[in-house]
């Protein structure tokens, strides 16, 4: 995947956790996450982590819904 793929896949999961999260109160799991991006749930949590570095999100512990936006 290359970088610019990488920059619009990131900043399209970032728009659907805020979208998500005022939807439902709640931040979406890793699984729907990758479900919903046809993706892997490795995949998904390396670009969560990237979202981490970048200062738009937190992980906050290890409970599934453990995203909060920045």
């Amino acid at each position: 995947m290359s970088y610019t793929n990488i920059s619009i896949r990131k900043r399209d999961i970032f728009a659907y956790l805020k979208i998500y999260i005022k939807k439902h109160g709640m931040a979406p799991t890793l699984n729907e996450i990758a479900k919903e991006f046809g993706i892997s749930r490795e995949r998904a949590n390396q670009i969560l982590d990237i979202l981490v570095t970048d200062g738009k999100i937190r992980k906050t512990n290890d409970a599934a819904r453990n995203i909060e936006l920045l």
